[in-house]
């Protein structure tokens, strides 16, 4: 167990022994790179949110560039499907970074 505490992204550390947990990643917030760049091998992500459509594009959750980024640097392990809102299709998704 471990305290949650709300931060920026754009000046959070990571260490190597973090699990990260990301909820509700702001569309256009690219300050969430800063934390994928830190990760390294074998760590773990935990994201809450909406993943991009059929063309990539993202609607509600952060970043052309930050989805890119997970396709590229990290393997997705599950992905379970929240209670699906009108107009909304969140996720839990867990990934490991390659």
């Amino acid at each position: 167990f471990r305290p949650m505490m709300q931060g920026d992204n754009s000046s959070a550390e990571v260490m190597p022994t973090d699990s990260i947990f990301l909820a509700c990643i702001v569309r256009g917030d690219l300050r969430v790179l800063n934390i994928f760049n830190q990760m390294q091998h074998g760590q773990k992500l935990v994201l809450v949110g909406e993943p991009p459509d059929q063309e990539g594009i993202p609607r509600i959750c952060a970043t052309p560039e930050m989805w890119s980024l997970l396709g590229q640097e990290f393997s997705l392990v599950k992905t379970i499907p929240l209670v699906s809102y009108s107009l909304l299709n969140d996720t839990v998704s867990l990934f490991v970074k390659n």
